[in-house]
């Protein structure tokens, strides 16, 4: 819970978080606005701690921060719910992946949580729209990065893939956010389909770095 509190005392009044903490203007180390890929520590550390601990005290002590921070990312994002900001993503990875789709990535695990919390804590009219806007993201997710192509035309298993085909891409967009809502994938693959994408993901050598080592480690 400390690094909760480090990280609220961090937050800017329009809802951004730097990527480090505690941030200092200024000096090395961070910048404000941060990477989504880092700034979602908050919304993951609050749904992680509550589901570890049953504490339901940490999710009303955070419940405005995080609305704030969701808020903050959506003012951020594309009509389409495509969240371009950015510039670390899966840092040093072996194949590069898209900033804009591990922000996206992130800016959908932030929204799932807040939905979930708005939920437990009985505030249905945010559950509802943080769950609408949920929805509008994955449908501009997979506009912007599914690629579908005919079977084999790439050389593919299954000639379907996420951005660029690496393999951060294809797991972030099966990752099921911990349980909390369909992933990317199966929102627009649906269940057969999407497990052709599984296996391609799986039987390939790892060329993934710090974003999708425990993805990768929660889906396979």
């Amino acid at each position: 819970r400390k690094w909760l509190v480090d990280i609220k005392d961090s937050q800017a009044p329009n809802g951004q978080l730097p990527d480090v903490v505690p941030f200092a203007a200024g000096k090395a180390g961070g910048r404000l606005p941060g990477d989504p890929s880092w700034t979602v520590a908050y919304p993951l550390l609050i749904w992680h701690t509550y589901t570890t601990y049953g504490d339901q005290g940490t999710l009303e002590e955070h419940y405005e921060g995080l609305k704030l921070y969701v808020d903050s990312l959506t003012m951020q994002a594309r009509a389409d719910g495509i969240l371009t900001a950015g510039f670390y993503g899966d840092w040093v990875a072996i194949k590069e992946t898209p900033i804009e789709l591990t922000s996206t990535f992130s800016y959908a695990y932030a929204l799932a949580v807040a939905s979930n919390v708005s939920s437990i804590l009985g505030l249905t009219a945010d559950s509802l729209a943080f769950d609408k806007q949920l929805t509008h993201v994955k449908a501009g997710f997979n506009h912007a990065f599914l690629v579908n192509e005919s079977l084999g035309a790439r050389g593919l298993e299954s000639g379907i893939y996420y951005g660029h085909d690496s393999q951060t891409a294809n797991a972030l967009s099966l990752f099921s956010f911990g349980g909390l809502t369909a992933s990317f994938a199966e929102a627009g693959l649906g269940g057969t389909t999407g497990a052709a994408l599984f296996h391609v993901v799986k039987n390939r050598l790892l060329d993934v770095n710090i974003l999708s080592e425990s993805n990768a480690h929660l889906n396979f």
